[in-house]
C-alpha cells in the first residue's frame, strides 16, 4: 500500500496535490484542517487542560531519563509505556498544583530566586550568572516567567509532600521494638555442601539433550536481526565545513549586538503585602490600604526591614519583605518587572498589584547594559557564527535528505552521493541492540523493525536523534528469529542439564544431613558421615557482611532454640550449592541498653516509610477524586 502511494505522488499528481494542500493552509492556515485555533489539549484534570505540546515534552524527557530501564521491552511496549508513564506525570502534577492552589500554599519570590540561583547549569565563573539562566530555559523553549512559575509550583508540591511525611507519627515503643529485633544476635552454624564435585560424575544421555532442547527452545534462540545500510547527519560534523571571514564575523555581530553585551541588572528589593491568588474585593481594599499605609511609613523615614520585622505573615494583610540582589528583565512577575526596569537607581514605587498581593520595590544599585567591543568578543562571536552556520547548513541537508530519501525509497545511494555523505553499512543487530553509535537510539530500531522499512523494504523517514543530529536507513538483510541448531547448542545444554541434576542430588543430601541432625546426632558425627567443615558464628547480626546473606535470611527465619539444643534449616545458594543452617542461641538486647542512635535512625526510617505510604495514599486518593478525560485519538 504505502509503495503504491509513493509510485502515485510523482511527477503531475505531485504537483496537482501540492496545489489542493497549499491553498487552504495560505488562505485559512493549518486550523482549516485542525478545527478552531489554540493548543491541542490531550487531556484535562477538573476541566483544567493538559496540552499536547507538554504531554509530547513529557513523553521526550522520560524516553531520555528513562532509556536504560525499558530496554527488556520491545520498542512497542516502551513507546506504550513511556506515554502512558508521561501522561500520569502530568496528570498527578495538575492534581498537586490545584491541591497547593486549593490549600492557599505560597512560595516567596526570594525562595524561588534563591532555588533558581542553586541550579548548577546556571552557574558562571562568578556563581549565579544571569546570562547563562536566560539563554538556558531559552533553549527549552521557556521564558523567565514561565520558567519561574514552574519553578515556584514544584516547590509547593515539595512543601505540601515534606509537610504530610513529616506528620507521619511513630511510638518510642515502635521504634525500640525494631531497633531490638535489628540489634538481635544469633549463634550459628553452617555447613556448605558443594554441587561442583557431583557434576563431574553426571553423565547425560543424548536423548535427554534432545528433550531438553525441545521443551526448552525458548533458552536457544537467535533472535530477530537486521542489517542495516544508513547515512548519519549532524550538525558537529557540519561544523568542520564552516569557514568564516573577517566580513562574516562582523555582520554576524552586527546582527546579534544585544548578545553581546551585559545584559542590565538592577539590585531590588520589595515589600509585598501578600494576598490569595483570588482574594475576595474586602480583603484586596483591606490589602491596598495597609500598603498606603506603608508607604507613608516609608516617606516618614522607616525601612523596609524596619516595617516587615514582627508582622505576622498569616494575617490577611501579612508583609513579606525580601532582597533579589542582582537581577535581569523577566525574572519578576510581569506587572513588578514592568515598573522596576522603569525606575531610577534610589527610587521607589507605588503599590503595584499582582497575584501574589500588592509589591513595594525599590532599586538600590544599577550594573551592565553595556554592549562589548567587537575585538573584545571576537571569539565568542567566532564560536557562535561557525554554531549557527552549522546548525543552518544541518537543517538545510536534513530536509535534502529527508526529501531525496522519500523520493528514491530503495535505495540510498543518490541520498548518499547528492550531499557528499557516507552510506554505513552494520553488522547484524537485533531490537535491543544497546551500542553508543546512533544505532543505539530506541528511535533508530524502532524504525528499522517498522513495517514500512522492514516488510515494505523503504528507506525510513528522518529520523531526529536531537535537534542536530538525524539518520535515514533502509534493511539490507533481515533474519528472522530461529532456534539455533542442536550441534551449536549441545555443550550449552549438557552443562544446564548437569547443574540443575546437580543442584538436585546436593539439596536431597542437604535435606538428609538436616533429618540426620533435627533426630539428635551430633555434629561432629554428621561432619564424619558426609565429609562437611562446619564452620561456627556467635554473635552475628543479620547484616553481617562476612557472611552469605541466604545463610543469614535462613538463620534469622528460623525459631529461638531451647537451652543447649539448636534448630535446624536449610537453603539453596546462588551458586547451586546447599547450606544446612543451625541456630544454637539467640541474644536479645536490653531496651534500655539500646543505642539513642540506632533508635533514632530507626525512627526516621519508620517515619519516612510512613510517610510516604501516606503522600502515596494522598495522591491515590486526588487521583481517585478527580474528574480525568484523557483524549486518546490525539495522543496515539
Amino acid at each position: 500500500m504505502l509503495q503504491n502511494i509513493r509510485d502515485l505522488v510523482s511527477g503531475w499528481l505531485a504537483a496537482v496535490i501540492f496545489v489542493l494542500l497549499i491553498v487552504p493552509f495560505a488562505f485559512w492556515g493549518i486550523n482549516y484542517y485542525f478545527g478552531t485555533g489554540g493548543e491541542v489539549v490531550a487531556a484535562e484534570v477538573n476541566g483544567s487542560p493538559i496540552t499536547l505540546r507538554d504531554y509530547q515534552q513529557s513523553v521526550q524527557d522520560l524516553r531520555q531519563r528513562l532509556r536504560d530501564l525499558v530496554t527488556g521491552m520491545s520498542p512497542a511496549e516502551q513507546d506504550q509505556f513511556l506515554k502512558k508513564r508521561a501522561l500520569e506525570v502530568l496528570i498527578h502534577r495538575e492534581l498537586l498544583n490545584q491541591a497547593d492552589a486549593e490549600l492557599g500554599l505560597r512560595i516567596s519570590d526570594a525562595q524561588v530566586r534563591g532555588t533558581i540561583e542553586s541550579v548548577p547549569y546556571f552557574q558562571g565563573d562568578a556563581g549565579f550568572d544571569p546570562n547563562l539562566y536566560q539563554s538556558n530555559i531559552r533553549a527549552v523553549g521557556l521564558s523567565a516567567a514561565g520558567f519561574e512559575a514552574q519553578v515556584r509550583k514544584d516547590m509547593m508540591a515539595e512543601q505540601l509532600q515534606t509537610g504530610l511525611i513529616e506528620s507521619a507519627f511513630v511510638t518510642d515503643a515502635e521504634a525500640r521494638r525494631l531497633a531490638g529485633i535489628r540489634g538481635q544476635r544469633r549463634d550459628i552454624r553452617y555447613a556448605v555442601l558443594s554441587a561442583d564435585a557431583l557434576k563431574e560424575n553426571i553423565a547425560v544421555a543424548e536423548e535427554d539433550v534432545q528433550k531438553y532442547y525441545e521443551t526448552r527452545g525458548d533458552e536457544f534462540m537467535d533472535p530477530e536481526r537486521v542489517r542495516l545500510a544508513y547515512i548519519e547527519l549532524s550538525a558537529e560534523a557540519v561544523a568542520g565545513e564552516v569557514t568564516a571571514t573577517d566580513d562574516d564575523l562582523r555582520g554576524y555581530y552586527e546582527d546579534n549586538h544585544a548578545n553581546y553585551g551585559l545584559a542590565e541588572q538592577r539590585e531590588i528589593r520589595q515589600l509585598l503585602v501578600t494576598l490569595p491568588e483570588k482574594a475576595p474585593p474586602a480583603q484586596v481594599g483591606k490589602a491596598k490600604k495597609r500598603a498606603e499605609a506603608i508607604v507613608g511609613e516609608l516617606n516618614g523615614g522607616k525601612s523596609m526591614q524596619e516595617i516587615a520585622t514582627g508582622q505576622d505573615l498569616e494575617s490577611d494583610t501579612g508583609v513579606e519583605y525580601s532582597e533579589f540582589g542582582f537581577l535581569t528583565r523577566g525574572v519578576l512577575e510581569p506587572e513588578v518587572d514592568e515598573v522596576a526596569f522603569a525606575l531610577k537607581e534610589g527610587e521607589r514605587s507605588n503599590p503595584i498589584q499582582s497575584k501574589f498581593g500588592l509589591h513595594i520595590v525599590q532599586v538600590t544599585r544599577l550594573k551592565g547594559g553595556e554592549t562589548g567591543a567587537f575585538e573584545d568578543v571576537r571569539e565568542q562571536v567566532d564560536r557562535d557564527y561557525r554554531r549557527a552556520e552549522a546548525e543552518k547548513r544541518f537543517f538545510d541537508r536534513a530536509d535534502r535528505l529527508a526529501t531525496l530519501a522519500f523520493e528514491n525509497p530503495d535505495s540510498l545511494d543518490t541520498a548518499a552521493e547528492d550531499l557528499g555523505l557516507t552510506l554505513r553499512e552494520s553488522e547484524l543487530i537485533s531490537r535491543d541492540y544497546v551500542g553508543t553509535d546512533a544505532l543505539g537510539n530506541p528511535r533508530v530500531m524502532e524504525a528499522a523493525f517498522s513495517d514500512d522499512v522492514l516488510r515494505e523494504g523503504n528507506n525510513s523517514e528522518l529520523i531526529e536523534l536531537d535537534n542536530t543530529h538525524a539518520v535515514v536507513l533502509r534493511v539490507l538483510e533481515h533474519v528472522r528469529q530461529q532456534k539455533k541448531p542442536l550441534d551449536q547448542v549441545r555443550e550449552q545444554a549438557v552443562t544446564r542439564i548437569k547443574i540443575e541434576r546437580a543442584r538436585d542430588q546436593i539439596r536431597a543430601r542437604g535435606e538428609a544431613v538436616r533429618a540426620r541432625l533435627k533426630g539428635g546426632a551430633v555434629f561432629g558425627d554428621v561432619a564424619s558421615e558426609f565429609g562437611l567443615e562446619w564452620i561456627e558464628a556467635s554473635g552475628v547480626r543479620m547484616d553481617d557482611p562476612n557472611i552469605n546473606r541466604a545463610i543469614l535470611r535462613e538463620a534469622f527465619s528460623l525459631g529461638t532454640p531451647a537451652s543447649g539444643s539448636a534448630v535446624f534449616g536449610g537453603v539453596s545458594l546462588g551458586t547451586g550449592d546447599f547450606a544446612v543452617v543451625a541456630v544454637t542461641g539467640r541474644h536479645d538486647p536490653k531496651p534500655d541498653a539500646l543505642d539513642d542512635r540506632d533508635v533514632k535512625a530507626v525512627r526516621d526510617e519508620l517515619r519516612q516509610n510512613t510517610g510516604t505510604r501516606v503522600w502515596r495514599n494522598y495522591i491515590d486518593e486526588l487521583r481517585r477524586t478527580a474528574d480525568v478525560v484523557v483524549f486518546e485519538e490525539r495522543i496515539q
